[in-house]
């Protein structure tokens, strides 16, 4: 039945009445919103973060970043900022610097997902990459796409990842930084060969015969678990490397080959981790005439030392720092004699970690020598010690006791600097001595003794800068008030 005009017109005029009412139950909750807004300013007045502009936002963002590649955490940066509010997810999602770093580790089938987002919210910025296990069919042709913005690449090769990314053609022209992790395939691979801004290296278990790289460009090289004759071989294809960390593998007599010697005047660097038991160390091969840090990071329990004296024999560099630790199962440091540092006139910086008793008794008596020939020109001499009780230090006569290490450095010091009424000290040049008290379960060092403190100020009045105590509290401070 059709309607009439007066039912129309009735229609038509409740439309009306019912627009009026939302419109005016919406002007009743707008100003219900700026009255609920206007009391949250008054009460909350400080919440600068609110007002900032989002360019200053946006780089407080990329500063919460993690520094290392991390993996894909949706509860961490950068994710979680997207969550926050609506005002942060627009900064952060206009943001490329935040998403630049992709360690796609344990993603499995989100690995394709991931890589798409961040590549293309990451705008034309270049990428930091890491891609260990497992990555679903159809990743290396997205990767290969993007090749040409890596500029820190980490890849597992034990897996077939280095069929599947060879068959897509990737190209490198920006990358700086390559890891390489097991690659025992005997067939060569070209990947990386035409990588023309490749400085840094970084090998595990990968044979450098089947990998060809452009040998000279790089000047950093990490290579962890390598024999002494395959590193050896590594470092004569490497003729303008700078900086070397090296760590030694476990020997295994039945595929040890005798190393190559390689005089290499190009490395200025080298950090050795040299932690087993009777074992040569690469010093042994190597001839380094340009020198300037060595630093063991780890060395052997009982630490040879005439490999490293013969070295600076051979070489004579112009060593200006120079550091030991123990390895990893290791409390102490022993040094099988201090004499390798009277080779070392231009040392100006070392650092010892945890010197055993009858180590520290040899550098401490060596360091009060009188005829300036040993360590003359050191200007920072760090030493490191830890707590431990009088049983256990006494009982095997190893670690020393964290009060006795004092006592017995300052002494030395003392002498050094100070001399003996009857014998007063010549002039020594000013230098910084740092005794780091490295505490865990115990208290340990609290405080000096009187006797302690009056020589840090007799010291410090003769231009020896001190610190003594944990890393973020320097007892000095208080003793010398």
């Amino acid at each position: 039945m059709a309607q009439t005009i007066t039912d129309l017109r009735l229609q038509i005029c409740r439309l009306e009445l019912e627009i009026d009412r939302q419109e005016a139950n919406l002007s009743a909750k707008r100003s219900l919103l700026c009255e609920l807004q206007s009391k949250l300013a008054r009460r909350n007045p400080t919440f600068p973060i609110l007002s900032l502009p989002p360019e200053i936002t946006s780089e407080i963002f990329v500063h919460c970043l993690p520094e290392e590649l991390a993996p894909a955490n949706y509860n961490k940066a950068p994710f979680v900022l997207l969550r926050v509010c609506k005002a942060w997810n627009r900064v952060a999602m206009s943001t490329p610097a935040l998403w630049t770093k992709v360690d796609l580790s344990r993603l499995d089938g989100r690995a394709i997902q991931t890589l798409e987002c961040m590549s293309k919210r990451s705008g034309e910025l270049l990428l930091d990459i890491r891609v260990n296990g497992y990555v679903p069919d159809g990743f290396w042709p997205l990767f290969a796409e993007n090749s040409n913005r890596v500029q820190f690449l980490d890849v597992d090769l034990s897996t077939d990842n280095f069929g599947c990314l060879s068959a897509c053609f990737p190209v490198f022209p920006v990358l700086e930084y390559l890891q390489l992790e097991d690659y025992a395939n005997d067939q060569t691979l070209h990947l990386f060969n035409n990588a023309p801004s490749l400085r840094s290296l970084h090998l595990k278990n990968v044979d450098l015969s089947y990998m060809p790289l452009p040998f000279g460009n790089i000047t950093t090289l990490i290579a962890d678990i390598y024999y002494i004759d395959e590193i050896m071989r590594v470092l004569q294809a490497l003729p303008n490397l700078r900086v070397l960390r090296y760590e030694q593998s476990e020997d295994d007599e039945e595929i040890h080959r005798e190393p190559v010697s390689v005089f290499h005047t190009g490395l200025r660097e080298v950090y050795l981790c040299e932690p087993h038991q009777d074992q040569l160390s690469v010093l042994r091969y190597l001839t380094l005439p340009n020198l300037d840090v060595l630093v063991f990071e780890q060395t052997a329990p009982d630490m040879k030392t005439m490999p490293l004296q013969r070295s600076l024999a051979r070489a004579k560099p112009p060593l200006r720092r120079m550091g030991f630790r123990p390895g990893p199962d290791m409390r102490t440091l022993s040094i099988a004699s201090m004499e390798m540092f009277f080779a070392t006139p231009g040392l100006a910086e070392l650092e010892l970690a945890y010197l055993d008793n009858d180590s520290l008794y040899e550098f401490c008596d060596k360091f009060t020598a009188r005829t300036g020939s040993f360590l003359p020109e050191i200007r920072k001499l760090v030493l490191r010690c830890r707590y431990a009780s009088p049983r256990e230090a006494v009982k095997d006569e190893v670690e020393v006791e964290l009060r006795i290490f004092v006592s017995r450095v300052l002494d030395a010091t003392e002498y050094r600097v100070v001399g003996t009424p009857a014998q007063p000290a010549g002039p020594v040049p000013p230098f910084e001595l740092r005794i780091i008290t490295e505490d865990t379960d115990f208290v340990g060092l609290a405080s000096l003794s009187d006797v302690q403190a009056a020589q840090c100020r007799d010291l410090k009045s003769r231009g020896v800068s001190l610190w003594i105590g944990p890393e973020n509290r320097n007892l000095v401070l208080r003793a010398c008030v």
